[in-house]
């Protein structure tokens, strides 16, 4: 049996191949959510459901990976 820590380490080592450092962090994903290949992807992807379209308020983490869908929460004029 994989203990939780095992799965966490496998889990960081393949983030790895994707995420961008942060200058505070580099690749320590314990202390932050890495942004990554494709996030850009993924806010168009989520502002385009209608989930978002008809929302008014919006929680964003102030996670790297999501300060484009932040942006575009205040661009849209949703409470952030």
């Amino acid at each position: 049996m994989t203990s939780r820590d095992d799965v966490r380490i496998e889990v960081w080592n393949r983030l790895k191949e994707v995420a961008f450092p942060d200058s505070r962090f580099h690749y320590d994903f314990g202390e932050f959510i890495a942004d990554f290949k494709g996030s850009e992807k993924a806010t168009t992807r989520l502002i385009a459901m209608d989930i978002y379209k008809d929302a008014q308020v919006i929680f964003v983490t102030p996670d790297n990976c999501l300060e484009q869908l932040r942006s575009q929460v205040i661009l849209d004029e949703k409470i952030l």
